[in-house]
């Protein structure tokens, strides 16, 4: 059975890197974290039963085969039924997966399944424009199910599924979370279908075998013995056994770990669109895991090429690629390995690989967090009610000025809010010049975060990726294009715990057409509202310059004025640099 191809250079951190190799196999680190040993990272007393509960995901390439199977025979029924349309609401690690395996040409023939994991209004009403309300499955995925946005959108539907003569709207929905869970209490209150429950105590984003081989399975109709072997065989490729040198996990862990060491914190994924969302849930382990008190790595993702101008400068680089997808030689490649840039390319050979190589990473950074002396499992400071402040909710939905912040600069129809030490540091004489004293807070080391929180179909993505674009050729440093509310769950702690490097764009528009949330006081546009302010102000408070910049006529209209005056911006940066 053919397995992903990873080959490793490590340019500037040759003698760093086979140190870290040497190291794993002198202190037996492998064999160590197979035993499942909890003290190979830092951890206070009452985090250590966190940790050991969190090693059982090393467990899940055994107990993987009968969950699909079971969860396979549940599918069964549910098309017998006539429930032949699928939404997966879902928000943190399963929705990456999710996006990922639907973003597969293989996927793409299927017009009847749908991701759903914003409470963008545009994002709701586009989903339910193409189901069938009767014939359609609403599939919840979340370990704990308190996330607001998850209530919300189940009270939603559950409404929606009544207001067209369902009488028993439960049996529309199953949920894959945590026994004892808020949302199992929901499935059995609400008689859902049926409830699936993950093994207990793993993070979400060490549960990337759960998540992808589900995904898998269910929308390309994989086999559960074919995904089975993919993923045994990377468990043993893996092993303690395998030499240090040929051991794919051991030789990306000392990659990751000596770049770490020498400074290298900017991670850039590298890879063509289909792999896209692949490299986000790969960001999101890598990220989340590594980030704690200023350290850890930023991933960079969504983008095929980097100039060497840009990535020359303490930053590491993955291209990942599928093997259809050809091995043609791209010429900034090769100038990346000539200029010493420490790079690894890993070819997957099928779509299945997805599974078997998340698992990779996550050994890989469970290893490197070793080397590191950081816990990977420690989620940190995480925000109450995730984020979203109640009082901040109330004063948005009861329209109270008084309590909301009040924007920097307002110039036709964008207006700029900063706050703390931002709002003092930048101009307030037009957007321009608010947006250019902001930009020059970077420094050489620095990445730039653009973070809307608006449904993005194709024209708001040219228009952003254009921006991007202008961005990084003319400050000559990464710019990460990242969606919120996804960007929270996925790299909200990466943004605020890692390096302090950062300079972040929170993006906000006006609905087109708001919607009302069964039983609540507030709307879907005003949570949706509530989650951008709160990550903004999460930013600020963790010393991280931020900025929202609110498209008050809609996204339409805002985002092409924003692009023509950050264009103008970044001219007036490099005249005054000339």
């Amino acid at each position: 059975m053919s397995s992903p191809i990873q080959k490793v250079f490590p340019g500037a951190l040759g003698n760093s890197w086979a140190e870290e190799m040497r190291r794993f196999a002198k202190e037996n680190t492998v064999k160590r974290l197979v035993n499942q040993d909890s003290s190979l990272w830092p951890a206070k007393e009452h985090h250590i039963p966190m940790v050991k509960s969190n090693l059982r995901w090393l467990n899940l390439p055994e107990q993987i085969g009968p969950y699909v199977s079971k969860v396979t025979e549940s599918a069964r029924t549910v098309q017998e039924d006539g429930l032949d349309h699928v939404v997966f609401v879902a928000m943190g690690g399963s929705n990456l997966a999710g996006a990922a395996v639907l973003d597969l040409q293989e996927a793409s023939a299927n017009k009847r399944m749908f991701l759903l994991d914003s409470t963008d209004t545009d994002a709701i009403r586009d989903v339910e424009s193409k189901i069938p309300l009767a014939k359609t499955l609403f599939v919840f995925s979340n370990k704990s199910g308190k996330r607001i946005e998850t209530h919300c959108l189940l009270l939603y539907f559950l409404d929606k599924l009544k207001g067209v003569g369902i009488e028993s709207p439960g049996r529309h929905f199953i949920a894959f979370t945590e026994r004892d869970s808020y949302l199992a209490s929901l499935g059995e209150q609400y008689k859902f279908r049926d409830v699936f429950f993950d093994p207990p105590g793993i993070s979400s984003r060490y549960c990337g075998l759960i998540h992808f081989s589900l995904f898998l399975t269910a929308v390309l109709g994989s086999g559960p013995e074919q995904l089975l072997n993919t993923i045994i065989a990377a468990r043993d490729a893996c092993r303690p056994e395998v030499p240090a040198e040929e051991n794919p996990a051991v030789a990306l862990a000392s990659f990751l770990a000596a770049g770490e060491r020498k400074g290298f914190n900017r991670l850039i994924l590298l890879t063509e669109p289909e792999l896209f969302y692949f490299a986000y849930r790969i960001a999101h382990l890598t990220g989340a895991s590594t980030s704690s008190a200023g350290r850890g790595f930023i991933p960079i993702f969504a983008q095929q090429a980097y100039a060497l101008e840009t990535v020359k400068e303490k930053c590491l680089v993955v291209k990942l690629s599928l093997l259809k997808q050809g091995r043609a030689e791209v010429q900034e490649f090769t100038e990346l390995r000539d200029a010493g840039v420490p790079m690894v390319e890993i070819e997957l050979q099928q779509p299945t690989d997805f599974a078997a190589e998340i698992f990779k990473w996550e050994v890989a950074t469970a290893l490197a967090c070793v080397a590191m002396g950081l816990n990977p499992f420690d989620d940190g400071h995480r925000q109450g009610n995730f984020g979203i402040p109640s009082d901040q909710l109330e004063n948005i939905a009861n329209k109270r000025e008084s309590g909301l912040p009040s924007a920097r600069v307002t110039e036709g129809s964008t207006r700029l809010y900063a706050e703390g030490r931002t709002r003092r540091m930048i101009s307030n004489l037009s957007l321009r010049e608010a947006l250019r004293t902001f930009l020059e807070l970077r420094n050489r080391n620095s990445y730039i975060a653009i973070l809307p929180f608006f449904k993005l179909i194709p024209e708001y993505i040219a228009i952003l990726q254009d921006l991007r674009d202008h961005m990084r050729y003319a400050l000559e440093m990464p710019v990460q294009v990242s969606s919120g509310p996804r960007c929270i769950y996925a790299l909200g702690r990466m943004y605020k715990d890692g390096p302090a490097n950062g300079i972040f764009l929170v993006v906000t528009a006006e609905p087109r057409e708001d919607l009302v949330i069964p039983g609540a006081d507030y709307t879907f546009g005003e949570l949706h509202l509530a989650l951008a302010m709160a990550e903004a102000e999460a930013l600020e408070n963790s010393w991280k310059p931020t900025i929202r910049l609110h498209l008050a006529q809609g996204a339409e209209k805002g985002l092409k004025e924003l692009r023509d005056v950050v264009i103008q911006t970044l001219a007036q940066i490099h005249k005054n640099a000339g």
